[in-house]
C-alpha cells in the first residue's frame, strides 16, 4: 500500500459524536474513470457512491484534481456521514460495489474532526512511467508513454537533481495556470531503471499546472541529447515556459501518494510496493 493513511490520526483525537463521522478514504482510478470523478464535489460517480452508503446528501472534497488522463494510486477524499451504524470494512465495500470498474476505494479510516483531504495535504508524490523500445507497448496501451529511442538516463537523473528544493516552477507551468504564486518546494526527482521502463518520480509539496508532465517532457529533451542537465538552471531562473520541454503525454503519470505528514522518501515508496 502506497500510503498509510493511519499516519495522519498520530497526535489527534477524533470526534467521538454519535451521529458525525468524517470518512478519509483512498482511491485508485485509471484514466478512462477520470471524467467520473473529476468533479467530485458535485455530481460524480464518488460523491454518489459515498451518498448512497451514507444515507443522505454528501459533499466529497478532493485532495485535488488530476490532469484529464492522468491515473491515482493514492488520491485522498474525505466526506461526513451521519451514520454511525456502517463499520469502515462494510463502508468501503458497499462503496466499491457502486463505482464503476476503474475506480475502486482502497481503504477508508475515520479521521480528526479538523481533517480536510486538499487543505491538510503538505505534498504529493508523482511517478512517471516512459516505455523505452522500438515496438510499440500494446499490453500497456494506456498506462506508459512509448518512446521509442534510447535516453541517455543518466544525464536525466543530473537535470533531475538540479531541480531539487524551492523555487520558482512558472516555466514549468502550463500557460493555463492561474496562479500567481509559483513557487514551490521539491524534495526529491529520481529516475529508474525498471526493465524496458524509466520510471521518473517526483515528490513535492505542490505542484502547478502540468507541472510534472512538463518536467518529463523536458528531462527527455536532456535524455536525447538535445540539451544539458544544465538547461534546468535556465528555465528555473528565466521562469519562461518556452525554455522547457514538451508536454509530455498525460498516460505515463500516476499520482502515487498525497501526503499529511512528513513527505516519505522515494525509498520508502519502493519497499511498499515491493
Amino acid at each position: 500500500m502506497l500510503c498509510n493513511v493511519n499516519r495522519i490520526l498520530a497526535g489527534h483525537s477524533v470526534r467521538n459524536e454519535e451521529y458525525f463521522r468524517r470518512i478519509h478514504f483512498l482511491l485508485y482510478y485509471t484514466q478512462f474513470s477520470h471524467k467520473l470523478i473529476i468533479d467530485m464535489e458535485a455530481a460524480g460517480s464518488v460523491n454518489i457512491a459515498a451518498a448512497r452508503v451514507a444515507g443522505h446528501p454528501v459533499t466529497v472534497f478532493g485532495a485535488g484534481r488530476t490532469d484529464a488522463g492522468v491515473h491515482a494510486a493514492g488520491q485522498v477524499a474525505n466526506f461526513h456521514m451521519m451514520n454511525s451504524s456502517v463499520p469502515l470494512r462494510g463502508l468501503r465495500r458497499a462503496m466499491n460495489s457502486t463505482l464503476p470498474r476503474d475506480i475502486a476505494v482502497w481503504s477508508a479510516v475515520e479521521v480528526p474532526e479538523n481533517f480536510h483531504a486538499s487543505r491538510s495535504a503538505v505534498g504529493k508524490t508523482y511517478r512517471y512511467r516512459i516505455h523505452v523500445a522500438p515496438d510499440r507497448p500494446v499490453m500497456l496501451a494506456g498506462q506508459v508513454y512509448h518512446y521509442w529511442r534510447a535516453l541517455d538516463t543518466e544525464a536525466m537523473r543530473l537535470a533531475g537533481q538540479r531541480l531539487i528544493g524551492r523555487h520558482d516552477f512558472r516555466g514549468f507551468a502550463s500557460s493555463a495556470e492561474q496562479r500567481e504564486n509559483t513557487v514551490r518546494t521539491v524534495f526529491s526527482c529520481e529516475l529508474a531503471d525498471v526493465a524496458s521502463e524509466v520510471h521518473v518520480t517526483v515528490q513535492g509539496d505542490g505542484f502547478l499546472y502540468n507541472m510534472v508532465r512538463n518536467i518529463v517532457g523536458t528531462l527527455i529533451e536532456v535524455g536525447r541529447g538535445c540539451w544539458p542537465a544544465e538547461r534546468i538552471d535556465k528555465i528555473l531562473a528565466g521562469c519562461d515556459r518556452r525554455d522547457a520541454g514538451p508536454t509530455a503525454p498525460p498516460e505515463g503519470l500516476t499520482l502515487l501518494c498525497v501526503h499529511y505528514g512528513p513527505p516519505r522518501p522515494a525509498q520508502e515508496h519502493r519497499q511498499a510496493e515491493e
